[in-house]
């Protein structure tokens, strides 16, 4: 005896779970990769200050606003926090997800005396 039918209500049952596995993975590695790229901003732009010829605070800082927004794929609220003494030169970005409650925060540090002066 066959039911017919049966696949298209087996299908109808499935077919969200594995398309919300789907949108999950999609999601999740776009979250990954905006971690990532603040990180990587955070460091150029430790990095941008102290190979700056003017104030190394106001160049990492005006790093970070120009670079940052154009590569993250999702919406952010992010605050940059830079210190600033006579050798090491500090870069915090802190990063909160409009979707969940966490904050993202990064912190990278350089060195003045490394860098060269011309």
């Amino acid at each position: 005896m066959r039911y017919r039918g049966s696949f298209t209500v087996e299908a109808a049952l499935i077919m969200p779970v594995v398309l919300g596995v789907i949108v999950l993975f999609i999601y999740s590695g776009m979250l990954l990769y905006d971690r990532c790229m603040i990180r990587s901003v955070c460091s150029e732009a430790c990095f941008e200050g102290v190979y700056s010829s003017s104030d190394p605070d106001t160049a990492a800082e005006g790093y970070v606003q120009n670079v940052l927004p154009s590569r993250l794929i999702l919406e952010w609220d992010t605050r940059t926090e830079v210190f600033s003494d006579e050798n090491l030169l500090t870069v915090r970005i802190t990063a909160k997800s409009r979707l969940f409650d966490g904050a993202f925060v990064h912190t990278a540090k350089a060195f003045k005396h490394f860098s060269p002066k011309y």
